[in-house]
C-alpha cells in the first residue's frame, strides 16, 4: 500500500459511498417531514425540512413506492457500504437489482393489504402502496389470487435478501432448526394414571369375587 493512501479507484469508491450516505440522510429526512399539501396550490409555505427539493423527492417516492419509500435511504446506505468496501461494478449491479426487487415486492405487498377501497381517496391508496404497489398487486391477484400473491412476494423478498447478502437459506434454516431444538417440550407422564387404573381394577375384581 502506498504511503499516500489507497489507490484512486478505491478513493473514488469511498467518495461515492459518502455521497450515497449524504443523499440517503436527506431522503430520509424529507420522507419523515412529508406533507402531501406542500405541492398544492393552496399551500402558502413548504413544511418539508429539506425545502422544495425535499417536497418533490418525498412526493415522488410516495407516489411511486408508497410507504416502502422508507427503504430507499436504507438501501442507499447499504450500497454505499458495498462501494466503500471496493466491490466491483458487477457486484454493485447485482446488489442494485436485488434492491429493486425488494422495493417492488414490499410495495406490492403493501398494495395487497391497502385498507382503502378503490372508491376512496386515490392519494391515500397511493401513499399506502404507491403506483407500483397498486398496479402490481392488481396484476398478481388476477393471476394467482391473494394467497398465492402473498406467497410469491415473500419468496421474492427472501430471494432478493439472499442475493444481496450472499447468505444461503439452508444455513439460515439449519440455524433456526438448531435454535428450536434447544427448546424441549416436556412429555406428559401417565404413571400415576396407570397406577390408578390398576388399583381400580383390583377393587372391581375383589368385589366380583365376594
Amino acid at each position: 500500500m502506498s504511503i499516500l493512501g489507497p489507490p484512486k479507484k478505491k478513493k473514488y469508491g469511498e467518495v461515492f459511498g459518502v455521497f450515497l450516505f449524504i443523499i440517503s440522510v436527506l431522503i430520509f429526512i424529507s420522507l419523515l417531514s412529508y406533507d402531501p399539501g406542500d405541492l398544492s396550490d393552496k399551500s402558502e409555505h413548504i413544511t418539508n425540512k429539506i425545502g422544495v427539493l425535499g417536497a418533490y423527492i418525498s412526493h415522488g417516492l410516495m407516489l411511486v413506492l408508497g410507504f416502502s419509500s422508507f427503504l430507499v435511504p436504507i438501501m442507499l446506505i447499504m450500497l454505499g457500504i458495498v462501494k466503500v468496501m471496493g466491490r466491483s461494478n458487477k457486484v454493485m449491479f447485482g446488489k442494485l437489482m436485488s434492491i429493486v426487487l425488494i422495493l417492488v415486492a414490499v410495495s406490492t405487498l403493501a398494495g395487497l393489504f391497502c385498507p382503502f377501497n378503490a372508491d376512496e381517496d386515490l392519494y391515500k391508496r397511493l401513499e399506502w402502496g404507491g403506483t407500483v404497489g397498486l398496479m402490481m398487486s392488481d396484476l398478481i391477484i388476477s393471476s394467482v389470487g391473494r394467497i398465492g400473491a402473498v406467497v410469491l412476494l415473500i419468496a421474492a423478498i427472501l430471494v432478493s435478501v439472499v442475493l444481496y447478502t450472499d447468505v444461503s437459506l439452508l444455513v439460515v434454516f439449519s440455524w433456526l432448526g438448531g435454535v428450536f431444538s434447544r427448546f424441549k417440550v416436556p412429555r406428559p407422564r401417565f404413571e400415576g394414571r396407570k397406577r390408578l387404573d390398576v388399583s381400580e381394577k383390583e377393587k372391581i375384581a375383589s368385589t366380583v369375587d365376594t
